[in-house]
């Protein structure tokens, strides 16, 4: 077979009428085009758009900014973006040191005692002062009445000593976290096996076991999503030089991850899982240390006001089991301390605080109702009919407040009344900002000197 080097004379000739059939029909548009343009109305400026997005693809993103927009056309929704992912880390961090002596664990083992110690930054009296003034300050503007401004105030003393950017590493908190954020950790078959177990059981029954799951899955829904939920905060072990059994070990230092949800944080203490979420469940849990205590001083009014409603309501349902207190200050601050609403004796820290901030001393009236304000409510709300109705989206949940305005407003406050820091405070030990460890990757998270 003999191959064909050129075209037959009759093929070229084919070849040209389709072309020039087609420059005819792209004149006789053009024509009409250029007719329904600058004076053809909406109608005429839809054709130009089509025409320019079916017959040239990559002019899309050049010319959409200088093409006219409807103002009947629906408009597109914005993807909501995480306001809080970057936000600057100032909390505190530790350092872990084993002890030279072995002792007897509760266990009947010989183990290496070790001490959690604070890496803290460098402080001074007037800071503390400042501080209880913004904490009160942020209480007022919220609507608290000057009982509840000390009351808060009274809080941050006993579980911080108005350290904003504290980090609590005792026993005991770090157990209490590490099991909330077992609990609440997502999983989609977890989430799957919940939703089967629920669909056998009844909600028309009262079947108690039908509510335990469904605050199981409440719980577990409650951070999905969250960017920050597998966090972990890196942290150094030191052993001292020591002997054991005749034999002597040379000083050593690694270091260990654990996750950032296992610690308390800022002013009041604040269990990482049960309290960022108050703030915005996409927060990452150090957003408790931030902004010299604004956001957690807020949270921490948020959480006071249910604990006040709940207290009160089961007063009266049920004084014997649940306490006479109420809704006072005494109630508060027990439930608080304490975890539920009950009449039980506090602790020594909490008596001797409560002692020495009494009305004897012109402070607070500890029987007497709190007035935690209506202020800068936890969920966005609208007046109608004269009362005040919470906001709700289309599915009937509850909107929340714009955390940026609150935000914004309370440190334009605390600004004007000198109320925030003119300079950054500086870590004792300048090597100890901490450094967040990401999954399949680290990222040491330096602090900024302006966000401190």
């Amino acid at each position: 077979m003999q191959t064909r080097t050129g075209s037959h004379p009759m093929t070229q000739k084919f070849k040209v009428i389709p072309i020039l059939f087609m420059l005819m029909i792209l004149m006789v548009v053009g024509g009409a085009t250029a007719a329904l343009t600058p004076n053809g109305g909406e109608e005429a400026g839809t054709v130009v758009t089509k025409l320019e997005h079916d017959t040239v693809t990559t002019v899309n993103e050049a010319t959409s900014t200088a093409l006219p927009r409807k103002t009947s056309a629906p408009q597109v929704a914005q993807h909501k973006t995480n306001p809080w992912h970057d936000y600057t880390n100032v909390c505190e961090t530790f350092t872990v040191v084993e002890g030279t002596k072995k002792v007897r664990s509760k266990d009947g083992q010989m183990v290496w005692p070790s001490r959690h110690r604070r890496n803290r930054y460098n402080r001074k009296k007037s800071d503390t002062r400042r501080t209880q003034a913004l904490i009160k300050m942020v209480v007022k503007e919220m609507g608290g009445d000057e009982d509840a401004q000390r009351l808060v105030a009274m809080i941050a003393l006993h579980e911080s000593s108005f350290n904003p950017e504290a980090i609590h590493i005792l026993n005991p908190d770090r157990e209490a976290n590490q099991r909330a954020w077992q609990r609440h950790s997502y999983s989609p078959r977890l989430e799957q096996t919940i939703e089967a177990k629920m669909e056998s059981a009844s909600a028309k029954t009262n079947d108690e076991n039908y509510y335990g799951l469904k605050s199981r899955l409440s719980d577990i829904r409650l951070y999905k999503g969250n960017p920050h939920w597998d966090d972990q905060l890196e942290y150094a072990v030191k052993i001292p030089e020591r002997e054991h059994r005749g034999e002597k070990y040379p000083e050593s230092e690694w270091t260990e991850n654990r996750s950032v949800w296992a610690f308390g944080y800022g002013l009041y203490g604040m269990n990482a899982v049960l309290f960022t979420h108050l703030w915005d469940h996409e927060a990452p849990p150090w957003i408790l240390c931030g902004d010299e205590g604004i956001e957690a001083t807020v949270s921490a009014v948020w959480a006071l006001r249910r604990i006040q409603t709940e207290c009160e309501g089961l007063t009266k349902q049920n004084a014997a089991k649940w306490g006479s207190e109420g809704g006072s200050a005494r109630g508060i601050v027990r439930r608080f301390a304490r975890g539920q609403c009950s009449d039980k004796r506090l602790g020594k820290a909490w008596e001797k605080l409560m002692e020495e901030l009494g009305d004897g001393n012109n402070g607070v009236d500890w029987d007497a109702h709190v007035d935690l304000g209506t202020k800068f409510t936890r969920y966005a709300r609208h007046m109608r009919g004269g009362k005040w109705r919470w906001t709700r989206d289309e599915n009937k949940k509850r909107i929340p407040a714009d955390r940026a305005m609150v935000l914004a407003h309370m440190r334009e406050k605390a600004e004007s009344q000198g109320l925030l820091r003119e300079v950054p405070l500086t870590r004792k030990n300048p090597d100890s900002e901490p450094i967040i460890v990401k999954r399949n990757k680290t990222v040491a998270v330096v602090v900024h000197p302006t966000n401190n």
